[in-house]
């Protein structure tokens, strides 16, 4: 959603779904997380990994191998995908094929340099 878990909706990835579905010539479920704050923490991991568990299970209804599915997303939804992976182990559950990590969320302090000397260009949300 390009809105680190609190901002956008599953529209704002509609043309790199359908780019990366061309391209690479797979099929692209775009999925819909609830944000922060109104929706704390884990809710919008919840979704992700419900969503990633409904399509393994669905994968023959668009076209694609039973039982197969790979997992991917930007920003917090690269974090997802991430912590997907490792629930899903903990569980004793498959893994995805594969996993696409976009710039991924996985340090979520405020402490790197990056974050300092760009705090003021960061957008924020007041919560």
């Amino acid at each position: 959603h390009f809105g680190g878990g609190v901002v956008g909706n599953i529209g704002t990835c509609d043309t790199f779904c359908a780019e990366l579905a061309k391209t690479i010539g797979c099929v692209v479920l775009s999925v819909e997380y609830r944000l922060a704050p109104e929706h704390p923490w884990p809710a919008g991991l919840d979704d992700a990994i419900a969503s990633f568990l409904w399509a393994r299970d669905n994968a023959p209804q668009f076209g694609a191998p039973a039982g197969l599915a790979a997992a991917g997303g930007d920003s917090m939804g690269g974090n997802f995908t991430a912590i997907l992976a490792q629930e899903l182990k903990q569980l004793g559950l498959p893994q995805p094929v594969m996993q696409l990590l976009i710039y991924p969320a996985t340090d979520i302090t405020d402490h790197s340099g990056s974050m300092q000397t760009c705090a003021d260009a960061i957008p924020s949300r007041t919560i």
